[in-house]
Protein backbone atom coordinates (compact mmCIF):
# COMPACT_ATOMS: atom_id res chain seq x y z
CA UNK A 1 0.00 0.00 0.00
CA UNK A 2 1.36 3.49 -0.68
CA UNK A 3 0.31 6.33 1.83
CA UNK A 4 0.75 10.01 1.41
CA UNK A 5 0.73 12.03 4.26
CA UNK A 6 -0.09 15.90 4.15
CA UNK A 7 0.80 18.35 5.99
CA UNK A 8 -0.84 21.99 6.65
CA UNK A 9 0.72 23.42 9.29
CA UNK A 10 3.47 25.47 9.08
CA UNK A 11 4.99 24.12 12.08
CA UNK A 12 7.02 21.35 11.75
CA UNK A 13 6.94 19.17 14.53
CA UNK A 14 4.00 20.87 15.83
CA UNK A 15 0.87 19.37 16.36
CA UNK A 16 -0.32 18.53 12.94
CA UNK A 17 3.32 17.13 12.04
CA UNK A 18 3.54 14.97 14.98
CA UNK A 19 0.19 13.47 14.54
CA UNK A 20 0.19 12.71 11.17
CA UNK A 21 4.31 10.97 11.16
CA UNK A 22 2.69 8.47 14.02
CA UNK A 23 -0.05 7.78 11.74
CA UNK A 24 2.75 6.84 8.89
CA UNK A 25 4.64 5.13 11.05
CA UNK A 26 1.73 3.17 12.01
CA UNK A 27 1.16 2.27 8.35
CA UNK A 28 4.91 1.80 7.90
CA UNK A 29 5.41 -0.81 10.35
CA UNK A 30 2.59 -2.69 8.78
CA UNK A 31 4.76 -2.73 5.73
CA UNK A 32 3.02 0.37 3.97
CA UNK A 33 5.09 2.15 1.80
CA UNK A 34 5.08 5.96 2.84
CA UNK A 35 5.61 9.96 1.95
CA UNK A 36 5.43 12.97 3.79
CA UNK A 37 4.89 16.54 1.99
CA UNK A 38 4.88 20.08 4.07
CA UNK A 39 3.03 22.16 1.80
CA UNK A 40 4.45 25.30 3.51
CA UNK A 41 7.79 23.68 2.04
CA UNK A 42 5.85 23.92 -1.31
CA UNK A 43 5.83 27.23 -3.72
CA UNK A 44 2.64 27.23 -5.37
CA UNK A 45 -0.55 28.90 -5.86
CA UNK A 46 -4.18 28.83 -5.82
CA UNK A 47 -6.39 27.24 -8.92
CA UNK A 48 -6.41 30.26 -11.27
CA UNK A 49 -9.89 29.20 -13.08
CA UNK A 50 -8.80 29.07 -16.33
CA UNK A 51 -10.44 26.19 -17.76
CA UNK A 52 -6.78 24.35 -18.74
CA UNK A 53 -7.65 21.28 -16.58
CA UNK A 54 -11.00 20.38 -18.11
CA UNK A 55 -9.76 20.56 -21.88
CA UNK A 56 -6.09 18.94 -21.40
CA UNK A 57 -6.53 16.76 -17.99
CA UNK A 58 -3.94 18.29 -15.82
CA UNK A 59 -3.16 21.77 -14.57
CA UNK A 60 -1.19 24.42 -16.77
CA UNK A 61 0.67 25.70 -13.71
CA UNK A 62 3.98 24.14 -13.19
CA UNK A 63 5.12 24.32 -9.52
CA UNK A 64 5.45 22.32 -6.49
CA UNK A 65 2.46 20.82 -6.76
CA UNK A 66 2.94 19.26 -10.01
CA UNK A 67 4.60 16.44 -9.12
CA UNK A 68 2.00 16.20 -6.06
CA UNK A 69 -0.44 15.45 -8.22
CA UNK A 70 1.21 12.49 -9.73
CA UNK A 71 1.64 11.47 -5.34
CA UNK A 72 -2.21 11.58 -5.37
CA UNK A 73 -2.65 9.50 -8.34
CA UNK A 74 -0.63 7.06 -7.52
CA UNK A 75 -1.65 6.43 -3.78
CA UNK A 76 -3.79 4.20 -2.34
CA UNK A 77 -4.68 6.26 0.61
CA UNK A 78 -4.00 10.33 1.78
CA UNK A 79 -3.99 11.72 5.45
CA UNK A 80 -4.08 15.25 5.39
CA UNK A 81 -4.02 17.50 8.09
CA UNK A 82 -4.37 20.85 9.36
CA UNK A 83 -4.94 22.99 12.23
CA UNK A 84 -7.48 25.29 12.51
CA UNK A 85 -6.81 28.69 12.29
CA UNK A 86 -9.24 31.48 11.90
CA UNK A 87 -12.27 28.86 12.39
CA UNK A 88 -11.05 26.82 9.30
CA UNK A 89 -8.34 24.85 7.61
CA UNK A 90 -5.08 26.61 7.18
CA UNK A 91 -4.36 28.62 4.16
CA UNK A 92 -1.66 26.92 2.81
CA UNK A 93 -4.35 23.15 3.20
CA UNK A 94 -7.22 25.39 1.20
CA UNK A 95 -4.89 26.42 -1.45
CA UNK A 96 -3.91 22.66 -2.00
CA UNK A 97 -7.44 21.58 -1.59
CA UNK A 98 -8.55 24.20 -4.35
CA UNK A 99 -5.94 22.94 -6.91
CA UNK A 100 -7.54 19.42 -6.94
CA UNK A 101 -10.11 21.13 -9.61
CA UNK A 102 -7.29 19.34 -11.74
CA UNK A 103 -9.08 16.48 -10.91
CA UNK A 104 -12.48 17.47 -11.59
CA UNK A 105 -13.74 16.62 -15.56
CA UNK A 106 -15.69 19.40 -17.48
CA UNK A 107 -19.35 17.57 -16.42
CA UNK A 108 -18.05 17.43 -12.96
CA UNK A 109 -17.04 13.87 -12.62
CA UNK A 110 -13.77 13.08 -10.60
CA UNK A 111 -10.45 12.25 -12.93
CA UNK A 112 -9.00 9.96 -10.01
CA UNK A 113 -8.93 6.00 -11.48
CA UNK A 114 -9.01 4.55 -8.06
CA UNK A 115 -11.29 5.09 -5.03
CA UNK A 116 -9.04 5.60 -2.00
CA UNK A 117 -8.70 5.55 1.36
CA UNK A 118 -7.99 9.39 3.74
CA UNK A 119 -7.91 9.74 7.21
CA UNK A 120 -8.21 13.40 8.08
CA UNK A 121 -6.37 15.51 10.98
CA UNK A 122 -7.06 18.42 12.85
CA UNK A 123 -5.66 20.42 15.58
CA UNK A 124 -7.02 23.36 17.04
CA UNK A 125 -7.01 25.51 20.67
CA UNK A 126 -10.09 25.31 21.20
CA UNK A 127 -10.76 22.64 24.14
CA UNK A 128 -14.21 21.71 22.91
CA UNK A 129 -14.00 19.05 19.48
CA UNK A 130 -17.32 19.81 18.23
CA UNK A 131 -16.13 23.52 17.81
CA UNK A 132 -15.42 23.37 14.22
CA UNK A 133 -17.47 20.76 13.37
CA UNK A 134 -18.20 22.56 10.04
CA UNK A 135 -14.98 22.40 8.62
CA UNK A 136 -14.83 18.81 9.11
CA UNK A 137 -18.05 17.97 7.82
CA UNK A 138 -17.44 20.11 4.96
CA UNK A 139 -13.95 18.64 4.38
CA UNK A 140 -15.14 14.72 4.92
CA UNK A 141 -18.29 15.65 1.73
CA UNK A 142 -14.94 16.83 -0.01
CA UNK A 143 -12.76 14.29 -0.05
CA UNK A 144 -15.89 11.79 -0.53
CA UNK A 145 -17.39 13.75 -3.12
CA UNK A 146 -13.56 12.97 -4.77
CA UNK A 147 -13.99 9.39 -4.79
CA UNK A 148 -12.12 9.23 -1.07
CA UNK A 149 -13.40 6.76 1.67
CA UNK A 150 -12.89 8.74 5.07
CA UNK A 151 -11.83 6.03 7.23
CA UNK A 152 -11.51 8.28 9.75
CA UNK A 153 -11.06 12.22 11.13
CA UNK A 154 -8.90 12.74 14.35
CA UNK A 155 -9.75 16.02 16.44
CA UNK A 156 -7.11 17.13 18.68
CA UNK A 157 -8.41 20.03 20.76
CA UNK A 158 -6.84 21.97 23.23
CA UNK A 159 -3.74 22.54 21.93
CA UNK A 160 -1.70 25.26 21.07
CA UNK A 161 1.95 25.04 21.83
CA UNK A 162 4.43 23.31 19.43
CA UNK A 163 5.04 19.17 20.27
CA UNK A 164 2.14 19.17 23.22
CA UNK A 165 0.00 16.26 20.81
CA UNK A 166 2.48 14.43 22.60
CA UNK A 167 1.95 14.31 25.59
CA UNK A 168 -1.87 12.98 24.34
CA UNK A 169 -1.05 9.34 25.12
CA UNK A 170 -4.42 8.23 24.51
CA UNK A 171 -5.07 10.00 21.18
CA UNK A 172 -1.58 9.39 19.93
CA UNK A 173 -2.17 5.83 20.77
CA UNK A 174 -5.13 5.88 17.89
CA UNK A 175 -3.28 7.58 15.42
CA UNK A 176 -0.66 4.86 15.28
CA UNK A 177 -3.65 2.18 15.45
CA UNK A 178 -5.07 3.81 12.27
CA UNK A 179 -1.75 3.97 10.47
CA UNK A 180 -2.02 0.22 10.91
CA UNK A 181 -5.03 -0.46 10.43
CA UNK A 182 -5.12 1.51 6.91
CA UNK A 183 -1.94 -0.59 6.06
CA UNK A 184 -3.72 -3.51 6.43
CA UNK A 185 -7.03 -2.43 4.10
CA UNK A 186 -7.30 -3.89 0.75
CA UNK A 187 -8.14 -1.79 -2.72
Amino acid sequence: MNIIGVVGSPRKGGNTDVLIKHILQGASDRGAATHLIHLNDMTFKGCQDCGFCKINGYCKQQDDMTPVYKDIEEADAIIIGSPIYMWNISGQTKLFIDRWYAFVNSDMSIRLKDSKKAILVFTQGSSDPEAFRYVFSWFEKLLQMSRFEVLDTIIAPGVRNVGEIARMQELMNKAYSLGNQLASTSQ
